[in-house]
């Protein structure tokens, strides 16, 4: 595969100058160790110290040894030089790759994705803006950037046969030790591309030996950390390491665009500045959410809920995506997961899994002695951004249906005695739209469903969500604004705690009479819509008002 204007402006090629030092301090080590070799053959078993022809044998071993070790030390030296030698090339195509951006847009031209310079401005009778002759001007710097990414495909070229001199093409290799680790890493490729279900990953992982699930985890955190059926522990410690990379490599960008500004973009249809400033507002989304898991896991004030926090997936594309539970969802009696609507993004997630918190702080008030229970904030799905414009389709729930069936199914498959436990999913707003058109569409592993001030759930009745309308909830508060479509509009099916729906329904209070304050008041202090969620969620409905 031939390396593009984008995959070379993007790349992040410091694991190849490491992968050099170390292959250039292996055949560091090898060379004393056959010095060392050498040294016992020369000196300790010298034929005047020792004489025979055990002794003759012996030497004649460490000098075998000290031929394959020298014929390592050269290969090892040579595939050191030739990584070194391709890495420092492409570091300084990279680097004119960068000034080649970086003149264009004053030229009024870019690279489009396919690799062609155009015009980003008004082209007016073959003129540029700056009286530059356009055909001549795409002409001149295509030239330049197809001379920078071939001698980049040179390099890589050079690269390949070296490898190929040092242990022979792919068609000639043959296979060599092959531990466990490789094993279960092709079986967990293996698994993943053939459809798995979150229970078969589940029975796989469980067969494991602790010491290969942790170097799983360890060296690929990518396979555990997103995947539905694996537990709890191992994909929020997955997910940390992610975190963490993903942190360093926006840091990284945001160095290189500060040290030496490109024409950078499109991050997000951004260019120059402005793309700089989305890769900060992405940063600060990842550095907040890294802030959100850690601060507050044992840092609650005295005599508040205090809980671990479970990473259990993050993305940065689009507006942004994460999930994270609230307690350990594989060992909790009852397990909610609540779904946030309109306007939810990676920036302002620290609100959701606030009253994710709640949830959990409520049901341990409210609960059994002895319940333990998990509150899930799962935001994996691209939630509607604008009231008007987005949240009237269905679009965005539909997209959703796979990521939190799948989850759910996972939620079921790791948890540790899933016949007693109890799951409840809670939808807040266009989230209760999204449970619902999930419940429809799919066999949706819940017991439970509340849906929180709802304009409709895409169903026609609660007994279309597939688990009894006895056990489906709706609460609206008289102030709501999302009455409004709820009752007048029902794009999105009836009004879940109309008559009509036929679920059950539950008491909520305004808290405000601004409707838009309304709507997002259901966790508020004082509200007896949280002390409901707690009944339902910890199964003591007899208690609901």
């Amino acid at each position: 595969m031939s390396i593009t204007a984008r995959g070379l402006r993007d790349a992040d090629f410091a694991p190849l100058v490491k992968a050099a030092e170390r292959w250039l301090r292996l055949s560091h080590h090898l060379d004393e160790i056959s010095d060392e070799t050498d040294h016992v053959r020369r000196k300790t078993l010298a034929e005047e110290v020792f004489a025979g022809q055990t002794a003759d044998i012996a030497r004649d071993g460490l000098r075998a040894i000290t031929d394959d070790l020298d014929l390592a030390v050269e290969e090892a030296r040579a595939l050191g030089t030739a990584v070194e030698d391709t890495a420092m090339g492409l570091i300084q195509c990279q680097r004119d790759l960068t000034d080649l951006l970086l003149e264009l847009p004053y030229e009024g031209l870019h690279v489009s994705q396919g690799g062609s310079v155009i015009a980003i401005v008004e082209v007016d009778r073959g003129q540029l803006p700056g009286g530059r002759n356009y055909h001549e001007a795409t002409r001149y710097f295509q030239g330049t950037l197809d001379s920078v990414l071939s001698r980049a495909n040179d390099l890589n070229g050079d690269l390949e046969a070296a490898i190929a001199k040092s242990v022979g093409s792919p068609s000639e290799w043959r296979p060599g030790p092959y531990g466990t680790h490789e094993r279960n890493i092709d079986q967990l490729y293996d698994l993943l591309e053939n459809g798995a279900t979150p229970q078969e990953l589940n029975d796989w992982w469980l067969e494991l030996p602790a010491a290969e699930r942790d170097a799983l985890v360890e060296s690929h955190p990518h396979l555990v950390g997103p995947t539905d059926g694996f537990p709890a522990e191992a994909r929020d410690t997955a997910n940390r390491i992610l975190l963490d990379e993903k942190i360093a490599e926006y840091e990284r960008k945001i160095k290189g665009f500060d040290d030496d500004p490109p024409f950078l973009g499109p991050v997000d249809g951004a260019y120059g500045p402005e793309a700089r400033d989305q890769l900060q507002k992405t940063l600060d989304d990842l550095q907040r959410l890294k802030g959100n898991i850690e601060n507050r896991a044992g840092n609650g004030p005295e005599g508040a809920f205090v809980a671990e926090y479970f990473l259990l997936d993050f993305s940065t594309d689009g507006n942004g995506q994460a999930v994270v539970a609230v307690g350990n969802p594989d060992e909790a009696d009852n397990t909610a997961v609540y779904v946030p609507g309109t306007g939810s993004t990676l920036s302002g997630f620290g609100g959701t899994l606030s009253r994710a918190e709640t949830m959990a702080d409520d049901a341990l008030e409210y609960g059994p002695d002895g319940d333990s229970t998990a509150v899930v904030a799962w935001l994996g799905y691209d939630a509607p951004q604008n009231v008007a414009l987005h949240s009237p389709w269905g679009s965005y729930a539909e997209g959703a249906v796979d990521p939190l069936a799948r989850f759910m199914d996972g939620i079921d498959a790791s948890h540790q005695n899933s016949d007693g436990a109890r799951t409840t999913l809670l939808g807040h707003s266009y989230g209760s739209t999204v449970i619902g058109e999930t419940a429809v569409n799919s066999d949706l592993n819940v017991d439970q469903i509340i849906n929180v001030g709802s304009p409709g759930t895409r169903a026609d009745h609660a007994d279309d969500l597939g688990i009894g309308a006895e056990n489906v909830w709706s609460t609206r508060s008289p102030a709501d604004i999302i009455k409004i479509p709820a009752d007048w509009d029902r794009v999105h099916g009836p009004d879940p705690v109309s008559d009509e729906f036929g679920g059950q329904t539950f008491t909520s209070d305004n808290m405000t009479w601004r409707p838009d304050e309304a709507h997002s008041a259901y966790w508020d202090e004082g509200n007896p819509s949280r002390r409901n969620f707690a009944f339902i969620i910890t199964g003591q409905t007899g208690m609901i008002s």
